[in-house]
């Protein structure tokens, strides 16, 4: 699903600008973080990247980088680039399982599979018929 990749996501991946955004962030609050969340099943349910201070340094960083702003796909991509970064926290704080635990809830195959394995409806996909 390419539904929240823009150009504008694209740029700022290809510079870097959301892991460095990531990285600062972790720099600046790590203790906060590990102080607010203990756990990370805490963290996960709880921390959103909604922070204005965040998302502004992001853009600064952007524009330092000679990414221009376009807020059209800045919105398409929002929730994307809020659970990349919120990935990218979640690794730097714990292990790279939490960054996949994060990073998959924006994956339709892996959503539909977890939510396929939670229904029971794979042992009907499983199913073999034998007559």
């Amino acid at each position: 699903d390419t539904t929240l990749y823009t150009d504008y996501h694209r740029n700022l991946r290809n510079k870097g600008v959301i892991i460095k955004t990531a990285v600062r962030y972790i720099d600046n609050n790590r203790d906060g973080l590990l102080k607010k969340y203990k756990k990370f099943e805490t963290f996960n349910e709880q921390f959103q990247v909604n922070d204005e201070n965040l998302l502004t340094e992001m853009k600064q960083l952007a524009a330092k980088e000679g990414i221009v702003f376009n807020e059209k796909e800045y919105n398409i991509s929002l929730s994307l680039i809020g659970t990349q970064l919120k990935a990218l926290i979640s690794r730097d704080v714990w292990d790279m399982n939490e960054y996949y635990r994060v990073i998959n809830t924006i994956n339709p195959s892996v959503v539909r599979a977890v939510e396929i394995l939670k229904l029971g409806e794979y042992e009907k996909i499983l199913k073999v018929n034998v007559n």
